[in-house]
């Protein structure tokens, strides 16, 4: 026998906590007791610990693990005499413990234990070698004491029955079939088979007498167990053991039995669910009297639920009368199939499932077998109805998806169909939102209406004349009742769904009638007899409404006004009650609830943007009301802010122009300023001061006033903040304490807030065409329309001006100090109103404003995420020419202060907006952006051997941020190349322009997945078509005065650097990824990538000619011929595009290269 007193001490340390014992003592401990598990030796003192010593729980607990650990092995070399004397060994143990007279008392969990144990040998031995495990199981329930008092008494039966159920936990149970082998499935078949015909019928007499015994209420935990454990097995047993007369009272008699109501429930509900054939299967239902069953069960609710327990009964009784019914339409769709046949008698079928041969019982469909069928179904689903109405949540998840199978089928009954409709609408109402309106919010209260409103529209979809009455009638009488009595102020006890005094009552029917609007053709509300129509007419007229102080009510009206947004284009002289609601009532938006008010604010956005063409002629006095609002209303938060200015600016952008004679600036010296800046070419004398353009807003009309007042209020605001959080930053500095961070904190949100209300205002104006012209699009480099960038991504094209080469007006901007020149000759923008003049400098006094916070402010994350928003939106407003000096403003501001990789992705965003605004106009902006740039990149890390982006097959956090920034990048070189910008690459510095191309060339190897790749060869496509010599010749002789930026003897290098980049390193690179035998040809990924390789070939094939074919045939010809290969290379050059036989023609050959490598690897190319 092994030494213990180490193994007693190493026991200890681990299953006992002792704060003086270490960490890595205790883990040596555990290390020791692993090793010790694995060992022969531990397996010797495991025996041991079972036969010879007293009862110790700890070691007896290990011992079990131990030989558990073994028992495979054991299975596998020992012999049957061997395995009987196991067998003994393991069995006296049990035997010792609970018959013989033990010092101490018998332990469940020890007993419990024990039983796994024995279950895993049983798997491996049985039925070959441990043949009498059974027998002498059923013997020892025999010997158990006779007085029921004693604890070993049902301990036995307990270690009986956990036999049992970890027999279906190990051999039956489905979860962990797929982990096992052929060979163990097999064994566990023969398992199977020697239990259904030796033991399952001694099996389930030994049940029926444990539960007829006195333990079910001496003992119910136990009876609980025999039962749970008879319904595993009756999935798989001979259902004829337990559908006898006998078994079958005794379950409905253990119904009665409180604490075993749920278990009896489950294991009818098994019987029910037995798979058989038809003609048994209606046998097995008249032997369980279900119809009967149903109502009977039904009979015991209490309610409402006094306990879990009661509910947990509830919805074990629903889950028997789904599968009843289920059941029962399932032998009608059967029997109506097997009706159609001729002779209709069901013979005496026989089927074979998995070697099985199983025999039905005959039947003939008659019309009396369809009627009883048809009878039961609608009797069981009557009392479905009726559990249904009980309105308990946890009951809904058994009866709603056999609900959404019988509302589809076509046994449906008016009656039922009337009574399902009524119910499931009293039950999409919640209680006590009246009180607390905060659970229309709750997600369990959403998930269940989204359920019930499912099967609303589907008994819509197939009873619609039905559920449009139910509609038109509960809101008809509802509304006539609210307009009575009020308003809906109370919530009422009362059932009746018609009750709109009842706040309740009155957010469910709108409810109602906005999801049914989901199966509505909306086209029909054209017709002023429709009914929605009409009902829509009622609601929006009925006062009542929304004059209560439900905010819920108030949401749900606006929601079936958003959803039903046509009736007000066919029926327009509506529009001013719906902004009536919207803006002048407390309902709309400015209602008192915070998040309603969010949601209605953004439905009126909504509605906007819907209805926009027939909003002309309020537009002005819609945005004189939410001027006010946004500027008074001290309850709205900064994103109902948001979304109002949102919506000014949308407006702004849809009124009309009013003609003035003064247009022609001889009435007005401040009309001849404005008008004479979009001419002149000193843009430092172009400045127009805020004076005049407060003087000349009211002589452009109702829109210029409008936009005057607008943006100088809220520049006025941005004034006030500013000052208030410079204020707050000084009294911080001579301060300490969270206290002080916390004000500076909330200041410069303020700060942010404001310029986001900027934003959403800038947003707004541009969101719409018709505006008058203020901005100018991309030159004539981008005039042939978008290019879609190499992550698919188009920016929008908000314009305010119709002229593509039209230049804006332009002051003096903080970068004219340094001595940067314009970047194109300016030319006037006739195209350019007055109205459009103003608007234009009007955000150029916000951005200069804006600027010189983001420079004091510059250390503040959130406040530059603000300006690049409000940046993002400024392109769709200012033109070019006024834009450019605040953008390299910005940007510079943001690259010095950068924190973290995210904002360089936002940044680069902003920048490919920005290229595509700028067009042929911006190359010495973008050439010097883009050095900035590039130079801020680099410090966030390159794509190098040295810095793996994948590092054992996976990508690190950071190393993820740093793909997304360079994808970021890349599309931004893709954007400036396709948008007229390209010359900009080469005046940038050398260096520069030659790290981004190694760049480039590295992503060629990078993993497909990672989309590195592709972008990598868009860029260079795109770059050869785009950056030619003459291109770069006519930049250099254009830009010359800007002696900071170009220089010829540059430009001339970069092409030279850039050519023999292409053909000695980019193009070899790409050829080589692709002959790698690791690059799986077989992937969709990389067959899309093999395209853009080839597409780049042709591209620079066409441009250099004989020497980009080298590349490839060097490439490939050692594998597969010179031949070969010369025809390969001809055929991609000679193709007009690259197509999908082009691909696979390619693919092949790589497949002869990739296998050509594999044979011999020493090749002169590897």
């Amino acid at each position: 026998m092994p030494r213990t007193e180490n193994f007693t001490e190493a026991l200890q340390l681990t299953h006992n906590f002792d704060p003086s014992v270490s960490h890595s003592a205790r883990l040596e401990a555990e290390r020791y007791l692993m090793d010790l598990r694995e060992s022969a030796e531990g397996l010797k003192l495991s025996f041991h610990i079972i036969s010879n010593e007293a009862v110790d729980e700890l070691r007896c607990f290990w011992a079990f693990n131990t030989v558990m650990h073994h028992l495979p092995m054991l299975a596998a070399t020992v012999d049957a005499e061997q395995a009987q004397e196991f067998y003994h060994t393991l069995l006296s143990f049990i035997h010792r413990y609970l018959f013989a007279s033990p010092t101490v008392t018998p332990i469940d969990y020890v007993v419990n234990k024990h039983a796994q144990m024995m279950v895993v040998g049983l798997q491996l031995f049985y039925p070959a070698r441990w043949q009498s495990i059974f027998d002498d199981l059923f013997e020892m329930l025999d010997r158990r004491p006779t007085s029921p008092y004693l604890p070993t008494a049902d301990l036995v039966t307990i270690y009986v029955l956990r036999i049992f159920e970890y027999i279906d936990e190990r051999v039956v149970c489905v979860r962990d079939r797929q982990e096992r082998g052929k060979q163990q499935q097999a064994r566990d078949m023969e398992l199977k088979d020697a239990m259904r015909e030796r033991v399952l019928p001694k099996a389930a007499d030994m049940w029926y007498n444990i539960l007829l015994s006195d333990a079910r209420a001496r003992n119910p935990d136990m009876a609980r167990l025999c039962l749970s454990v008879m319904q595993t097995y009756i999935e798989w047993a001979d259902v004829n053991l337990f559908m006898t007369e006998n078994w079958i009272h005794l379950l409905h008699f253990l119904l009665t039995v409180p604490p075993l109501q749920v278990a009896a429930c489950e294991c009818l509900l098994s019987l029910v669910e037995k798979k058989q054939l038809p003609g048994i299967k209606m046998r097995s239902l008249r032997a369980l009297s279900v119809v009967d069953s149903v109502p009977r069960m039904m009979s015991l609710f209490e309610l409402p639920p006094p306990s879990e327990a009661a509910v947990l009964f509830m919805e074990a009784a629903a889950k028997f009368a789904v599968a009843v019914a289920g059941q029962f339409l399932s032998l009608l769709d059967t029997c109506a199939s097997l009706a159609q046949q001729q002779p209709a008698t069901r013979s005496a079928a026989t089927v074979e499932v998995s070697g099985v041969v199983l025999r039905d019982e005959p039947f003939t469909v008659t019309a009396d077998l369809l009627d009883g069928l048809a009878g039961a179904l609608h009797a069981v689903v009557g009392q479905v109805i009726l559990v249904l109405q009980l309105n308990l949540f946890d009951v809904h998840d058994a009866l709603l998806p056999f609900l959404q199978v019988y509302l589809k089928s076509a046994y449906l009954l008016e009656s039922e169909a009337v009574e399902l409709l009524a119910t499931l609408f009293h039950q999409t109402r919640i209680p006590g939102v009246a009180y607390d309106e905060n659970r229309i919010w709750d997600d369990t209260v959403i998930d269940q209406r989204k359920t019930l409103h499912n099967l609303l529209r589907l008994l819509h979809r197939r009873r619609p004349d039905l559920v449009m009455s139910h509609l038109h009638s509960l809101l008809l009488t509802g509304l006539s009742r609210l307009s009575e009595g009020g308003g809906a102020t109370r919530a009422s006890t009362a059932k009746d769904d018609a009750d709109f005094t009842d706040p309740e009552v009155v957010e469910a029917a709108l409810r109602y009638l906005y999801e049914i609007g989901e199966s509505l053709r909306l086209e029909n509300l054209k017709d002023p007899n429709d009914t929605i129509t009409q009902l829509l007419q009622r609601v929006l007229t009925t006062e009542a409404v929304v004059s209560g102080e439900a905010t819920c009510v108030h949401l749900a009206f606006f929601e079936v006004l958003g959803r039903y947004y046509l009736f007000f284009t066919y029926r327009p002289e509506f529009i001013p009650l719906l902004l009536q609601r919207l803006l002048l009532q407390p309902c709309g938006v400015m209602s008192r609830s915070d998040r309603v008010r969010a949601r209605i604010c953004y439905l009126f956005g909504y509605l906007l943007q819907l209805l926009k063409s027939q909003l002309g002629a309020y537009a002005a006095d819609m945005v004189n009301a939410l001027h006010s609002i946004v500027t008074t209303a001290p309850q709205l938060q900064p994103g109902d802010r948001r979304e109002l200015y949102e919506a000014i600016g949308i407006l702004l952008s849809i009124c009309s122009e009013e003609a003035s004679p003064a247009l022609d600036g001889s009435s007005s010296e401040a009309l001849r300023l404005l008008t004479a800046s979009a001419s002149m070419d000193d843009y430092g004398a172009a400045v127009v001061t805020s004076a005049v353009l407060a003087e000349v807003a009211p002589l452009l009309g109702r829109k210029a006033e409008l936009v005057h007042t607008v943006v100088g209020s809220a520049l006025h605001s941005l004034q006030q903040a500013s000052a208030s959080c410079a204020g707050m930053n000084g009294g911080a500095a001579g301060g300490s304490g969270h206290a002080a961070a916390r004000s500076v904190a909330a200041a410069e949100r303020a700060v942010a807030d404001v310029i986001s209300f900027l934003s959403a205002l800038a947003k707004g104006l541009g969101s719409t065409e018709s505006s008058s012209g203020a901005g100018s699009a991309a030159g004539s480099g981008a005039s042939n329309g978008l290019a879609s960038s190499p992550n698919g991504f188009v920016p929008g094209q908000w314009r305010m001006g119709t002229n593509p080469n039209a230049s804006g007006v332009a002051v003096d901007g903080p970068l004219a100090a340094c001595g940067a020149p314009s970047d194109a000759p300016l030319s006037t923008s006739s195209a350019m109103s007055a109205t459009g003049l103003l608007v234009a400098q009007m955000f150029l006094h916000v951005t200069q404003r804006v600027m010189e916070v983001a420079n004091q402010m510059a250390g503040s994350a959130v406040l530059r995420d603000a300006v690049g928003q409000f940046f993002h939106q400024l392109i769709n407003t200012l033109p070019y020419e006024m834009l450019r000096p605040y953008i390299e403003d910005y940007v510079t501001v943001c690259l010095n202060w950068m924190e973290a990789v995210p904002e360089l992705s936002k940044l680069l965003r902003l920048m490919f907006q920005y290229a595509n605004k700028a067009g042929n106009r911006g190359v010495l902006s973008v050439a010097r952006l883009t050095s900035l740039l590039w130079h801020r990149l680099c410090a966030v890390g390159e794509l190098s051997e040295a810095s793996p982006v994948v590092c054992m097959g996976v990508v690190s956090e950071s190393a993820r941020e740093r793909v997304n920034v360079y994808k970021q990048f890349f599309t931004f070189l893709f954007s400036v190349s396709t948008w007229g910008c390209v010359a900009a690459f080469a005046l940038m510095p050398s260096a520069c322009w030659m790290s981004i191309l190694r760049q480039l060339c590295y992503a060629l190897t990078l993993p497909t997945e990672l989309e590195l790749p592709k972008s990598a060869l868009q860029v260079l496509e795109k770059l050869t078509q785009e950056l030619t010599d003459p291109v770069v010749a006519q930049a250099v002789a254009q830009y010359s005065s800007a002696t900071d930026v170009v220089d010829a003897a540059t430009a001339q290098r970069n092409q030279q650097v850039f050519s023999e980049c292409l053909l000695q390193e980019a193009l070899p690179t790409a050829f080589g990824a692709l002959a790698d035998p690791s690059f799986d040809l077989d992937d969709a990924k990389n067959f899309l990538l093999l395209g853009e390789v080839l597409q780049l070939f042709r591209v620079l094939v066409a441009r250099y000619g004989e020497p980009a074919m080298q590349v490839l045939y060097e490439r490939v010809a050692p594998y597969v011929g010179e031949a070969t290969a010369m025809e390969c290379c001809t055929v991609i050059r000679d193709q007009p595009r690259v197509n999908a036989a082009l691909k696979v023609k390619m693919k092949q050959l790589l497949s002869r290269v990739h296998e050509s490598q594999r044979r011999t690897p020493a090749n002169p190319l590897t």
